[in-house]
């Protein structure tokens, strides 16, 4: 699979991530586990993807900025975020609203992030 196949289908999987996450919202508590493990399994493949990818960039670039690696580094911590927070929301314990909202917005922020790691690594390569 060569690396734009690799990007589109996390791109893909990043929406179906999201498609996915909704549906484990609005079926509501218990969690459904068929919608809630089919989202996981959707989001760890789609981080895996998009490491392998971003790794695959920075091994081919002779240089590296500054900016592409603190980009690079916040969109790993935001994925991380969103692994961490989905892992506490899916225990039914009460969480604080925070604990959801930061789960509902990183997501958008992760995707900013993602793609500008690698606009910013395709053009350094270029």
């Amino acid at each position: 699979m060569n690396l734009t196949t690799k990007l589109i289908a996390a791109g893909i999987l990043g929406l179906l991530t999201l498609i996915s996450g909704v549906a484990v919202t609005k079926a509501g508590r218990p969690l459904n586990p068929v919608f809630f493990n089919l989202h996981k399994m959707i989001a760890v493949v789609m981080i895996v993807l998009v490491v392998i990818s971003v790794v695959q960039l920075y091994k081919a670039g002779e240089t590296q900025g500054a900016i592409a690696v603190a980009v690079t580094a916040l969109a790993g911590l935001l994925l991380l975020g969103l692994v961490a927070t989905g892992g506490m929301l899916s225990f039914e314990k009460i969480w604080p609203s925070f604990v959801l909202g930061i789960h509902k917005l990183t997501p958008l922020l992760a995707l900013g992030f993602s793609a500008l790691t690698i606009f910013l690594l395709f053009r350094s390569n270029a």
